[in-house]
């Protein structure tokens, strides 16, 4: 699905920060993930109960410590990218 191919690397970078407890950038890279995931959604391409539990499984292995920031991060950010739906022709 084209759709995993644009979504996939932004979560491994979010779960990637695992590695790292500070200074990785978290928060922008799973803002952008679910903003990506909020336009995908929205055009179709991604269901977003789906793209949502993929996204708190790579936040909750990032940072298991703070749940509650990691939903408010998904929630707004896939209620912005659902605002801008995500087109996928033309992309391979």
């Amino acid at each position: 699905m084209r759709a995993h191919r644009v979504l996939d690397p932004l979560l491994l970078e979010v779960a990637e920060c695992a590695a790292t407890p500070e200074g990785a950038a978290f928060t922008e890279k799973l803002n952008k993930a679910a903003y990506t995931a909020g336009g995908l959604a929205a055009a179709g391409h991604l269901d977003e109960p789906a793209a949502r539990a993929v996204l708190r499984e790579a936040a909750e292995t990032a940072r298991p410590w703070q749940s509650a920031r990691n939903e408010r991060i998904i929630d707004d950010a896939l209620a912005a990218g659902s605002a801008r739906p995500l087109h996928l022709e033309g992309r391979s």
